[in-house]
């Protein structure tokens, strides 16, 4: 049935989003494992990367190897680092996430920040990624 003023999404409309949202899902699990090999398997080769790391700006990364080193020398630095998806949506090609990044600091506290993170994906890989986080990274 339609109705003026409603839109309707068909099932081919609707796969973009769908598919958005699994290969983010699948970035997370692998962030999570730490898999380096993983996630690189998963970025376009012109992605760009706006991290909210190092603070209190972040740092911009262009390409697969940059992104991974990025990745890299934040797992050195939080080895116990994992990100846990709240909630997520998509829409077309770009999908958006709220998470609570938490990891241990020394003294065996756990510490965590909530960030909020827009992805764009195309043909199944990430093509950029801009994050944003609320608080900082009180490592120590």
């Amino acid at each position: 049935m339609y109705r003026k003023g409603v839109t309707h999404m068909s099932p081919i409309r609707m796969s973009k989003p769908e598919s958005a949202i699994r290969v983010v899902l699948e970035l997370n699990e692998r962030f999570n494992r730490h898999d380096l090999t993983g996630i690189s398997r998963l970025l376009h080769d012109s992605c760009a990367v706006e991290a909210s790391y190092p603070p209190p700006d972040g740092g911009v990364h262009h390409g697969p190897a940059a992104v991974t080193g990025h990745f890299r020398a934040l797992f050195d630095l939080l080895p116990e680092v994992q990100n846990e998806i709240e909630e997520i949506f998509g829409f077309g090609s770009r999908c958006v996430t709220r998470s609570k990044l938490s990891w241990i600091a020394d003294k065996q506290q756990r510490r965590s920040i909530r960030s909020a993170d827009m992805y764009e994906v195309k043909n199944d890989l990430v093509c950029g990624i801009m994050s944003y986080v609320k608080g900082g990274y009180p490592v120590g």
